[in-house]
């Protein structure tokens, strides 16, 4: 298990944080995620790579920097 604390930009609201939660928690590969849109950042516990996790945040409209 990997724990990632990841930069996103766009985040603007509790709605952008939200929805990156909902979206990743459905993975079951994720153990754990936590959406701070007010600092920007996304802290996840997964057995996934960064990278697909990237792509997932990148899906729902965020970019992670």
């Amino acid at each position: 298990m990997n724990k990632y604390d990841l930069n996103v930009e766009g985040m603007k609201c509790i709605n952008c944080s939200n929805r990156i939660e909902k979206v990743l928690s459905e993975d079951k590969n994720i153990k754990s995620v936590k959406a701070d849109y007010k600092n920007n950042k996304v802290v996840v516990e997964s057995s996934l790579s960064k990278e697909e996790i990237k792509d997932m945040i990148d899906d729902c409209g965020f970019t992670v920097i």
